[in-house]
């Protein structure tokens, strides 16, 4: 894990590369005791700039004048647009250096955790705090043993070749921003950065912990692997919609001890009892790299986002 890299300085020194584009879906289902004000997770993916970003606002930080859901949508929208100012593109570390001062003016009140990414060419960058979670899954041919005995299929298998790893102060409490604390935490260098070359037919899944805590890895690898027959197939929005939907519907077996989930897993290898899934938010973006050949099957000016 990079806490710290060139890339968040200036931009990459490598030769040119292939260009790559990303085509995206994204949804957000909020947790239903929080449907009519839209639940607490921010989300956004923009095609032109090849950016993303989701953000969980914080349960334990609401009361009765705190909505976790306007600071992490406000946090989002002003990432999003320093992300967009051409031609001076910044780095996913200077747009969250002029989120939290924005944030810092605003004085909303709330916390949240962001995870960012961002396509540079053939370079993937992520910049994440807290419990939302990054996976790149690229499609590689790999043999399973099938239904008859002493026979094997050959199936395009979503292996991982990353996936960023949890930040927590101690179980079930993420790394999180607030206005008065953003700028410190940019300051001591309390995020990660990642970055990976990707290639064309890669699949990027960007999500809060509603969606992490209620699926393990190898079933999102699953859940991918019956979206598609080839690369070229993969609907991004089908895709993000499947997730968010599984995610809610494990989420809903709360107390069930026959459900086996990722929190439960943890909860108990901390020492508490907790039994099946957990019903939160959800915020999904699945980004599908193309190369400059394939096709880009939506309009670059159509950001997807829940920010408004």
């Amino acid at each position: 894990m990079i806490r710290r890299c060139l890339s968040c300085q200036r931009k990459s020194l490598s030769v040119p590369h292939r260009k790559f584009h990303l085509n995206f879906g994204a949804t957000g289902i909020p947790h239903p005791d929080k449907a009519l004000k839209g639940g607490e997770d921010g989300f956004f993916a923009d095609p032109k700039n090849r950016t993303f970003g989701v953000a969980d606002g914080v349960g334990g930080s609401a009361n009765a004048t705190t909505d976790p859901g306007l600071f992490s949508r406000g946090m989002l929208r002003h990432i999003r647009r320093s992300l967009s100012e051409e031609p001076a593109r910044p780095s996913l570390c200077d747009a969250l250096r002029d989120a939290a001062t924005a944030l810092a003016n605003e004085q909303i009140g709330g916390s949240s955790t962001v995870l960012l990414g961002r396509l540079d060419q053939n370079r993937l960058q992520i910049a994440n705090i807290g419990d939302s979670a990054c996976m790149v899954l690229r499609p590689s041919p790999r043999r399973f043993n099938s239904s008859i005995p002493g026979k094997k299929t050959t199936v395009n298998w979503p292996r991982i070749v990353l996936r960023t790893n949890d930040q927590t102060h101690y179980f079930n409490c993420p790394y999180q921003v607030c206005c008065d604390s953003f700028g410190q935490i940019l300051k001591t260098n309390q995020y990660d950065f990642l970055e990976v070359e990707v290639q064309d037919g890669d699949i990027v899944i960007a999500a809060t912990d509603g969606v992490f805590d209620n699926i393990f890895d190898q079933a999102m690898q699953l859940l991918v692997m019956k979206h598609f027959v080839n690369a070229q197939d993969v609907n991004a929005a089908a895709l993000a919609n499947a997730i968010a939907t599984e995610a809610m519907s494990i989420g809903q077996s709360q107390d069930d001890p026959k459900t086996l989930t990722p929190f439960s897993e943890g909860a108990r290898s901390e020492g508490y009892e907790y039994a099946g899934g957990k019903l939160d938010d959800v915020a999904v973006v699945v980004g599908l790299v193309v190369g400059n050949d394939g096709a880009v099957d939506q309009d670059p000016k159509a950001i997807l986002h829940n920010l408004d």
